[in-house]
């Protein structure tokens, strides 16, 4: 194949500068394959749905002294709010701070083995205020509440995932689960999934118990549409002669969703700006090599210019000559990667691959930053006289 191009053969005299370019679009081809599936991984966990509608769902946070009176007419005062369809009592929310989780399995010893499950429970809506559907089994009965006494209630509900994950496909209704220091659990319902107050991808149930507010009560406020109540008139609605109550936090779960994630975007756009920067330095090094190739062979390309040759057909040799090494050096590079994925499997399981699609982008656009590199080139190849080739004949 060099042998039939002069401009191809030529390269079996400048071997340094080849390799250079193609041990250059290896390591940035590595590079990219790596913080793309990185990007992929926190693009795919910052938009993972959470298995509510975050846009109606409101978390309002009261804290101050109260008692069962007060708090009886603040959960009424908020409930005839007009933008307000039904107000529940909730321990926890998806994206916020508080975080109720346990271990459960199917052996009170935890011998069959357990999973680590993230627990919800409040008022006797507190599914259909989530808007989570029931796939399995029933909502609970009035009689299996236990008031706030968490480790006295004898039924649970459990998200699909667990289900998955205990009962393996087998039907879970009816089955009994076991948490340490807590009574028996029997499966009454199986619901979608639900994402928990972290998005680490745990399981989540839901238990028939009250939340004792306490000090603090957490609200959960669904909405007829996605516009909110003023939050001034949160505040009135709220306030009682002689019960020193405020809020403390009043944000939609969309708002908590961005907040949540707003230290991995930063993450994002800094490694995409890393790698805008590492292809920006790949091209400047490309073109460099390149020049140095062009340099070179001013005399072969002054003479190919003299023996008629257009600039049109010059122009492409040269690219055909980068479009060669930058897709060698780009293949290399993938085969280093799967090398270093074999060695190294920890690497693959701390940074997904992405599969297929995102190793050809990353190649792709190493072939592309090399061919972007050649314009001025080729644009210095159209400068080289003719008397360059006519003095060397």
């Amino acid at each position: 194949m060099l042998g039939g191009d002069p401009f191809l053969a030529s390269l079996r005299r400048h071997r340094l500068a080849a390799g250079l370019i193609v041990l250059q679009c290896a390591l940035t081809t590595v590079v990219l394959a790596l913080a793309l599936a990185k990007a992929g991984e926190w693009r795919a966990r910052i938009t993972a749905p959470s298995g509510v509608d975050e846009t109606r769902l409101i978390r309002l946070v009261i804290r101050g002294a109260a008692d069962a009176q007060v708090l009886a007419r603040e959960r009424a005062a908020l409930a005839r709010l007009p933008e307000v369809q039904r107000v529940v009592t909730i321990n926890q929310v998806p994206f916020g701070i508080d975080d109720w989780s346990a271990q459960f399995g199917l052996s009170p010893d935890g011998t069959r083995g357990r999973v680590s499950a993230t627990v919800y429970f409040g008022d006797e809506a507190l599914r259909a205020q989530l808007g989570v559907p029931l796939r399995e089994g029933r909502d609970f009965l009035q009689r299996e509440y236990t008031g706030t006494r968490l480790h006295a209630a004898h039924s649970v509900q459990v998200d699909a995932t667990l289900a998955r994950q205990l009962f393996h496909g087998e039907p879970a209704v009816g089955r009994t689960l076991h948490a340490l220091g807590a009574p028996p659990l029997r499966v009454v319902g199986v619901y979608a999934p639900l994402q928990g107050p972290r998005a680490d991808g745990r399981p989540t149930l839901i238990l028939p118990a009250h939340l004792d507010l306490g000090q603090v009560g957490v609200y959960l406020l669904r909405l007829h549409g996605q516009t909110p109540p003023k939050a001034d008139r949160v505040s009135e609605a709220i306030a009682t002669p002689g019960a020193r109550r405020w809020v403390s936090d009043y944000r939609s779960l969309a708002e908590l969703r961005e907040a949540y994630f707003r230290h991995d975007r930063w993450l994002a756009t800094g490694l995409l700006l890393g790698m805008g920067l590492w292809l920006l330095c790949t091209g400047v090094g490309l073109a460099n090599l390149a020049d140095l190739l062009l340099q070179a062979r001013v005399r072969q390309i002054g003479l190919c210019r003299a023996l008629g040759a257009r600039s049109a057909q010059i122009r492409w040799q040269l690219r055909r000559e980068n479009l060669l090494l930058a897709g060698v050096g780009a293949l290399a590079g993938l085969a280093w990667l799967h090398l270093l994925l074999r060695a190294w499997p920890w690497l693959g399981m701390q940074l997904e691959t992405g599969g297929i699609a995102l190793q050809a982008l990353a190649a792709a656009l190493v072939v592309l930053t090399g061919q972007c590199a050649m314009w001025p080139i080729t644009r210095e190849a159209d400068a080289v006289p003719l008397a360059a080739g006519i003095r060397w004949a």
